[in-house]
Formats: structure tokens, C-alpha cells, sequence
């Protein structure tokens, strides 16, 4: 069985959300991750075997239809003292794909998970993708969909996290509105610009 829980602490009429931030880059070159989430936390989450992010470059900056090289990717879960987990152990994929789903499969990466904190990829030699890609959790390890994804409860308007159980046929990850994974990716264009000047033309849109 898999579980979906909602991360709200109710005191009298107030409900307080917890933020958290991405990781800071290991290279230093910038802050700026490529992620969806809002950085509050409201959902945690194990429907799905495979529970991803699709990224498209434009989102970031609109008209860039080139690639980019991935150096790091993060994603955000949580230990629940009343579910716990049946194995620590998480494969970080990257694959190539638009919104209907990944198709070019790119990197596969074994890590051992951690309790709300970002649990890490750090590439030696960056990935290159595509200007559509996504990132997935694939929790095939667990028999409950272990380890526990955190997302936000955003209610964007455009799905961007989602979840399979057969890596054929994705669902819009949408509990209240369409809700966003904690996962994002840091790169910059392969072999045009450096990572300073990548996050600058980023940061003026």
C-alpha cells in the first residue's frame, strides 16, 4: 500500500508550514537551482514507484531550446515515525522526455536517502540533457514506495511532478491543485556559457 500524508500542524486556527531551501551548489557557482517547488512543504508522499519532475528550459528562460549539463541534482524526503521506511536506498535517473513522459534514458545513480534534509548527486563529469528532461525517484528497492517524497502544495498551473507505477502512464502529482516535488538540478549550457554568466542571463527573466 502506498501512503500520502499531509504535513500540516494545526494549532487552533493557524496552520504552520516549515520552509526549506535547496542545497548550495558544490561548485559555488551559484544558488540558482532549476526547481518548481515553492520551498513550503505540505505534502509528503509514496504513490507511485517512480515519482519525477519533467523540466523544460524555458520555464527559466523563455526561447532557450538548447541543452543543458547537469553537474548536481537534489531531492527533499521525510522519515514518518509512524510509517517508516523499508529501506533507505533510492535511484536518482535522469532521462530526456517532454511533458507526456521520460524516453532517453541518461544517468542512473544509487544514494542512500536522508530525513528532511537534500539528499545529493554531485556528477563528475556533468550529464548532458536535453531543453526537456526530468528527474526521477525511482523507489523500485522498496515494496511501500520508500523513500518518503516531499513536495509542496502549490497549486501551480501547469503539472510538472508526477507519478508511475509502470513508467508508461504518468499522473499529474495533484493533491491540492498541481503540487510540486522537491527536486530540482543545477547545470548550464554545454560548451557555450560558463556557469556565472548561465545564471545571470537566467536570472533576468
Amino acid at each position: 500500500m502506498k501512503y500520502v500524508f499531509c504535513m500540516i500542524l494545526l494549532f487552533s486556527t493557524v496552520f504552520a508550514f516549515e520552509t526549506s531551501e535547496p542545497p548550495s551548489p558544490a561548485s559555488g557557482a551559484s544558488t540558482d537551482w532549476l526547481k518548481y517547488d515553492n520551498g513550503t512543504e505540505m505534502w509528503y508522499t509514496r504513490e507511485g514507484t517512480y515519482r519525477g519532475v519533467w523540466f523544460n528550459l524555458e520555464d527559466f528562460v523563455p526561447g532557450w531550446t538548447q541543452g543543458i549539463a547537469i553537474s548536481e541534482t537534489y531531492m527533499w524526503f521525510s522519515h514518518e515515525t509512524a510509517q517508516p521506511w523499508d529501506v533507505s536506498e533510492v535511484y536518482f535517473e535522469l532521462w530526456n522526455g517532454n511533458a507526456s513522459g521520460p524516453d532517453l534514458f541518461l544517468d542512473r545513480t544509487l544514494i542512500t536517502a536522508v530525513d528532511y534534509a537534500p539528499s545529493c548527486v554531485f556528477f563528475s563529469s556533468a550529464v548532458i540533457a536535453d531543453s526537456e528532461f526530468w528527474c526521477i525517484a525511482n523507489t523500485e528497492l522498496s515494496t511501500e514506495g520508500a523513500p518518503t517524497t516531499v513536495s509542496d502544495g502549490a497549486g501551480s498551473s501547469v503539472a510538472h511532478s508526477f507519478y508511475s507505477n509502470n513508467f508508461t502512464s504518468w499522473t499529474p502529482w495533484s493533491p491540492s491543485g498541481f503540487s510540486n516535488y522537491f527536486i530540482g538540478t543545477f547545470g548550464w549550457p554545454p560548451g557555450e556559457l560558463d556557469a556565472t554568466t548561465w545564471a545571470s542571463l537566467k536570472a533576468t527573466f
